[in-house]
């Protein structure tokens, strides 16, 4: 059986960021991550909330 898919949220970027290699996504951009990325990136600093619940 295949993996379930871990759960994505919002992030909007505070340093250019690259979630594949050679594709560069410029801060300011909101993407979707996945929970875990989107953990590491907040208590980095390099990304911020931009769920409806980050405001």
């Amino acid at each position: 059986m295949a993996e379930p898919k871990e759960a994505t949220t919002p992030v909007r970027l505070l340093v250019d960021y690259w979630a594949e290699e050679d594709v560069r996504t410029p801060a300011g951009e909101v993407i979707d991550v996945p929970m875990s990325v989107a953990m590491d990136l907040l208590s980095e600093g390099k990304a911020q909330r931009a769920d409806k619940f980050g405001k």
